[in-house]
């Protein structure tokens, strides 16, 4: 309940602060929050992995991997060069389809 709360004020703020709305996108925001998720599952798997393999001293290598990534996940802007990451894709793709098509 708590992070629903957070995520109506996040997306209440992002709407009056920029001008955002995400309900612009309809229902093809759905597919791409889906595949999202499963990514941040997938990333929450590997590092719990690590941590039961490697021990609780491995919690150092885990938490900066979010931050690594984000760079080449193209979270703050587009890539023009192909990614192996998954979302990368994903938030080119948002931003290719989205109400406001951005030139790549």
């Amino acid at each position: 309940m708590t992070s629903a709360i957070g995520l109506i004020v996040m997306l209440l703020i992002a709407a009056l602060v920029f001008g955002l709305s995400f309900l612009a996108y309809g229902l093809l925001i759905v597919p791409f929050l889906l595949v999202l998720f499963l990514f941040g599952i997938a990333l929450g798997i590997s590092a719990t992995a690590i941590v039961l393999r490697f021990g609780p001293a491995a919690e150092w290598v885990v938490w900066p991997i979010p931050a690594i990534l984000s760079p080449f996940a193209a979270v703050f802007y587009p890539l023009t060069i192909s990614s192996i990451l998954l979302a990368a894709r994903l938030f080119t793709g948002v931003c290719r389809f989205g109400p406001v098509a951005h030139t790549l």
